[in-house]
């Protein structure tokens, strides 16, 4: 013999739509509000100091070309220098890259 559940008993399932529509009526006629949060006195400020860590591993050649393109020549530059660290056998062509760099800089500045 099967169990009835509320879905298949038409008047258990109104019963809870019933039921349900109430306290969405009851929550509705209290119009609950939440109360705003006090302001103390003294503001909360946090400081953020940059870190000093060594991110020179995450340093690329496109993440240099992308300081590039965005005329953040200093952090090109700098990216470049690290390039030359990290792979020595190219040091030739990032530090012509660094040169052109500063002719871009100076012609910019003028």
């Amino acid at each position: 013999m099967k169990k009835k559940t509320a879905k298949e008993n038409p008047s258990e399932v109104d019963f809870e739509k019933q039921k349900k529509n109430k306290l969405i009526d009851t929550f509705i006629k209290t119009n609950p509000k939440i109360p705003p949060i006090k302001q103390d006195a003294t503001p909360i400020s946090i400081v953020l100091e940059p870190s000093n860590a060594d991110n020179s591993y995450l340093m690329t050649e496109t993440l240099a070309r992308v300081y590039l393109e965005q005329k953040k020549y200093q952090k090109a530059i700098q990216a470049y220098e690290i390039l030359i660290l990290k792979y020595p056998e190219k040091s030739s062509f990032f530090a012509d890259r660094i040169l052109d760099i500063k002719n871009l800089q100076q012609n910019n500045n003028q």
